[in-house]
């Protein structure tokens, strides 16, 4: 909560408040705009649950008059200022829609904070120089995560807050190499594994922004509790929304979520990974800062995250009240009803109107929180991506161009690559120039090099197919191979086929007969 000295002056209704949109070249005061159109919207989390690692823009909207200049572009800072009062900063937003409204009376402005270009922006160049594929022969280049963040706000031209992070001093390396990464992607990947979602403030700077809990952490068994130091997460009272009855309206479930005890990491679904602690677990998948690092690492990692998110509970609740632009997103807040004292975090609020302001606050969730998994959008295990190389013990995707493959499992629906050396291929449809597997089963498959001990296809198209092994054997329906090698059994075509010696062409040749 922003710490402002007129913060009741609005709460009071009956006292006027300017609203002030300035821009280079112009401002926009409460006679340009209509009538108490005005709306800030903030989202902590996207789904309005717990969701580390989330960093989402904010964004305001409004109307003015059809006769104001053209704002599409331009940066505005906006304030509200009570009477009797100073000037409270709203924040600073950029114009990304002008539209005038069918009776062309007015236009509506729709503008978003510093975030908005981050997120879709580019960064591969940065992450390249950063962290530069290394020479043959030479070690990668390595450094700590708060390098990494500190090279990434400075390559965006964004401050962010002065803080130490739980795994700031963690060390990586190159290990994923992409094609395209994006600024979300980045920020999701450095505030998850922080044990924070991300935000940008009143004053244009990202913060990050832990999760506290609305009141003292309960524990009801001895396994939610299992250090002395492990869960201080209640530095103070929640901010109290509807003072004296004065809230609009309340739903709330009739449930606390259960504190999360545990925090595992791992590369996917079917990677075990480390856990550290007991309980309800939340789960961290697929983060590419984590990738290449020991089991001691990980584990000191989701102490780190466990540190900061442990204990944490509240009462899922949809809450109306009057507007208070002090409040921020991630803030516990605390509502007393006929019924029921509400202690809540806000993962989501929308501020409307000028004069009588008016706060929505959304917190979701369920009783038991059985599947929280990251939101990064660039996950390498579940991903539609164009990657350069990807060395990992599981991967799943449905659709992957990867020049490189290195991994103990591969299950795909398409997937082109270059090269690939697995344990275990399941792919609907692929294409590799070279691939070395254990196992390969695919309904379609074109290499043009195939070296397997046991391969079930319905069609291979391949230049070069060696199946090797006592055990090995070859099921296709049909085969169009230039060079075939078989050791042990095969089956073609219906044929169970068997080497035999050609006198006149002086070498074994591949015969069959039916089975």
């Amino acid at each position: 909560m922003i710490d402002y000295s007129n913060k009741d002056l609005f709460l009071m209704d009956s006292v006027d408040k300017q609203l002030n949109i300035s821009y280079d070249g112009g401002e926009i005061t409460n006679s340009e705009l209509a009538s108490e159109d005005f709306t800030l919207t903030e989202k902590l989390t996207s789904n309005g649950n717990i969701s580390l690692g989330e960093c989402n823009a904010s964004f305001i909207e409004f109307s003015v008059g059809y006769g104001t200049e053209p704002l599409e572009g331009k940066k505005l800072t906006v304030t509200i200022t009570p009477k009797d009062g100073i000037a409270f900063k709203i924040g600073e937003y950029t114009v990304v829609s002008d539209k005038p409204t069918a009776d062309r009376r007015w236009r509506k402005i729709t503008a978003y904070d510093a975030l908005y270009g981050i997120l879709n922006e580019d960064v591969t160049d940065w992450y390249d120089t950063i962290l530069p594929e290394p020479a043959e022969g030479e070690e990668p280049t390595s450094i700590t995560i708060k390098q990494f963040r500190d090279s990434f706000f400075a390559m965006v031209g964004i401050t962010q807050e002065s803080t130490d992070l739980p795994n700031d001093s963690v060390t990586i390396t190159r290990v994923a190499d992409f094609t395209q990464l994006s600024g979300k992607s980045v920020l999701n990947a450095i505030c998850e594994i922080n044990g924070c979602c991300g935000r940008i403030n009143r004053e244009g700077v990202f913060v990050y922004q832990f999760i506290r809990c609305p009141s003292e952490p309960f524990f009801p068994s001895q396994i939610l509790f299992p250090s002395n130091n492990l869960f201080p997460k209640f530095d103070g009272s929640p901010a109290e929304v509807g003072e004296n009855g004065h809230y609009i309206s309340a739903n709330y479930e009739d449930y606390v979520t259960t504190q999360i005890g545990a925090i595992q990491i791992r590369n996917d679904k079917n990677d075990v990974g480390v856990t550290v602690g007991s309980g309800l677990a939340y789960v961290i998948e697929g983060n590419f800062l984590t990738y290449g690092q020991t089991a001691e690492v990980l584990t000191n990692m989701a102490n780190g995250v466990i540190s900061k998110i442990g204990g944490v509970y509240y009462r899922p609740a949809d809450i109306k009240a009057q507007g208070n632009p002090c409040l921020e997103t991630g803030d516990p807040i605390v509502v007393h009803t006929r019924y029921a004292t509400i202690e809540t975090i806000i993962f989501q609020r929308k501020l409307k109107g000028i004069q009588s302001l008016v706060d929505t606050y959304v917190s979701k969730g369920a009783k038991d929180t059985k599947k929280n998994l990251n939101s990064v959008q660039s996950r390498l295990a579940q991903t539609d991506g164009k990657i350069n190389k990807v060395e990992a013990d599981v991967i799943i995707a449905k659709e992957a161009v990867i020049d490189y493959i290195e991994t103990n499992y591969l299950d795909a629906e398409e997937i082109a690559a270059d090269y690939a050396t697995i344990q275990s291929l399941n792919v609907v449809d692929g294409k590799i120039d070279n691939l070395s597997a254990i196992a390969i089963t695919t309904q379609n498959l074109s290499a043009q090099s195939i070296n397997a001990n046991q391969i079930t296809a319905g069609t291979i198209s391949v230049t070069y197919l060696d199946v090797a092994g006592i055990v090995s054997s070859l099921s296709v329906q049909s085969v169009t191979v230039a060079g075939l090698s078989v050791t042990g059994s095969a089956t073609l075509g219906g044929y169970s086929t068997f080497w035999q010696y050609d006198a006149d062409l002086g070498q074994y040749v591949l015969c069959g007969s039916p089975e």
